[in-house]
């Protein structure tokens, strides 16, 4: 069946799907690489005093401001009508909980702290295994990318001086509103750079240099990766930045957008945010958390998103891995080596492990699908990846592999086979369809 959540399908797919999991079961840190927030700052999971909310038609901010006794802040996503609003530190709850019940509001919720899903790893790793477990080279006789294929990386930053770098890369905003609490260095002088090492990581996987004579290879080396920095120095987004970056994506031309990130909070103004970039057309993939816990983890268990697995070198769930009903596809995530900034390591390569290096693989190859067969609507993208995923548990889907391990030659050709005269015309996303059940392996899928 297609996997990704629509609000509006809810009652179509819950015989077979269902949100369920909770964070930290093996109490893995939730911060990345380590870190923790300054020994000055309060260890919570929100920006404090800091409101989102997004008024309803006609409502005027400052009947809102009113209400709650806050000043006013900058709007956070105009397109979506979402406004920052600023309260006295202690009372966020409260003052979310009286503009919920106020009417004046269709949402409001506190400016969450998301984390980066990573697990450090030997940096010493010296193979790409991950490439031909999932039939890259197969995938690579039929296409690298195309430069017209956008893939938005949401994260940490990219060391835009790493010899490695993608042949396509664009620099985007940077929305990192934590980062002075955090301790980190000015932000945006010289563009999204990385002072974490992570977001190098991941882009790293999706479109690395290729064929260059150095390094290592991206699996779509030929599409255009957006860099968006909404993750500071520590590993910390606030759900301001990361909405501000989820509209600045689907707005500039990302087709698809990675979020190898989270948090257990659900929040209906990131929903709207993933909504929204959905209805523009673009293929939402999200880390699945690394707390080997059955919990919730946003955005990847938001409507619309693919919450992605990840696997080891024998196709066995990795032991840090969340899992659940809403897993749509697993990827390879332990030992990954792709590109850091050279503070993170000397050579500018290290093997890391997480969701979030599993999350790039399913990026990259929703990326190479739509260069395959660009006519294609996300909805499936999506189909094909599920579809061409290769089964490797019982249940439909899996709690730990979804529909599959994702295997990218096997989706090129899913896709491939919904274009049967080698031309398709788009898709209104207005009259999406489910097409007819098929079987792979032990799963029917729409």
């Amino acid at each position: 069946m297609f996997h990704v959540k629509r609000q509006g399908w809810r009652c179509l797919i819950a015989a077979f799907m269902a949100t369920s999991l909770l964070l930290g079961s093996l109490n893995v840190p939730t911060v990345a690489f380590g870190t923790s927030p300054p020994p000055n700052r309060p260890q919570q999971n929100f920006v404090p005093g800091v409101l989102l909310a997004r008024p309803e038609p006609g409502v005027a901010t400052t009947r809102i401001a009113t209400l709650i006794g806050a000043r006013e802040g900058p709007p956070v996503a105009p397109g979506l009508g979402v406004q920052k609003f600023e309260v006295q530190p202690g009372h966020e709850q409260t003052s979310v909980e009286r503009l919920r019940r106020s009417g004046l509001v269709a949402g409001a919720s506190l400016d969450y702290i998301r984390h980066v899903a990573v697990v450090p790893d030997d940096p010493d790793y010296p193979d790409q295994w991950d490439l031909p477990k999932i039939d890259a080279p197969g995938a690579w006789q039929t296409t690298l990318g195309s430069s017209s294929t956008t893939v938005a990386v949401i994260d940490s930053g990219y060391d835009f001086g790493h010899p490695d770098r993608p042949t396509h890369l664009i620099a985007g905003p940077t929305y990192t509103s934590t980062a002075a609490a955090d301790g980190c260095p000015p932000e945006g002088i010289d563009g999204p750079q990385d002072d974490l090492g992570h977001g190098t990581h991941v882009a790293g996987t999706i479109a690395a240099g290729f064929d260059n004579g150095i390094g290592v290879a991206g699996l779509a080396p030929n599409v255009s990766v957006l860099i968006v920095k909404a993750a500071d120095c520590t590993g910390n987004l606030a759900d301001s930045d990361v909405v501000a970056a989820i509209e600045y994506a689907a707005d500039h031309g990302a087709s698809v957008i990675n979020m190898s990130f989270g948090g257990p909070e659900q929040d209906d103004i990131l929903d709207q945010a993933v909504e929204d970039a959905w209805s523009k057309g673009v293929v939402l993939v999200a880390a699945a958390g690394n707390q080997s816990s059955s919990a919730p983890f946003y955005p990847a268990w938001s409507p619309d998103v693919m919450a992605v697995s990840a696997t080891d070198q024998n196709d066995s769930p990795a032991w840090f891995s969340n899992y659940g009903p809403d897993i749509a596809v697993a990827a390879p995530g332990v030992n990954i080596l792709s590109t850091v900034p050279s503070f993170d390591n000397a050579t500018g390569y290290a093997a890391e492990s997480g969701t979030s290096m599993a999350a790039p693989h399913v990026s990259a190859t929703a990326a190479l699908v739509l260069s395959a067969a660009p006519g294609l609507t996300n909805v499936q993208v999506v189909q094909a990846i599920e579809r061409g995923a290769v089964s490797l548990g019982p249940g439909c889907p899996n709690p730990y592999y979804g529909y599959g391990r994702v295997d990218v030659a096997a989706a090129l050709a899913m896709a491939q086979a919904m274009v049967p005269s080698g031309s398709l015309a788009p898709q209104s996303l207005a009259n999406r369809v489910f097409l007819p059940f098929v079987t792979n392996g032990a799963c029917s899928l729409p």
